[in-house]
């Protein structure tokens, strides 16, 4: 496997769990009645939100998520869609 295309997996990868964990902190949150216990929360939030930043910049710096072009963006689910299926299929022996 090329370098770009494993950085972009990686990237890719570690962006989305990035939002997830914007997203989860977020939700948590909104469920805690603790203020102490929101604070290292804010906290956290904060840390995953530059993370998520720091990663989207990297990647739209390294071609690696064209953001603002819709038609990059197709042309790579087009490729990362082709690649997938054409990924062999290893069957789990038990």
């Amino acid at each position: 496997m090329e370098r770009s295309y494993r950085d972009a997996i990686y990237a890719g990868s570690l962006l989305g769990y990035a939002k997830a964990a914007v997203r989860n902190t977020s939700a948590a949150i909104t469920e805690t009645a603790t203020p102490a216990v929101r604070q290292v929360l804010n906290r956290h939030l904060q840390q995953a939100i530059e993370l998520h930043e720091q990663v989207f910049n990297y990647m739209l710096q390294h071609d690696l998520y064209p953001a603002y072009d819709v038609e990059k963006i197709i042309e790579h689910d087009i490729r990362n869609a082709k690649s997938a299926i054409a990924m062999p299929i290893r069957s789990r022996q038990p």
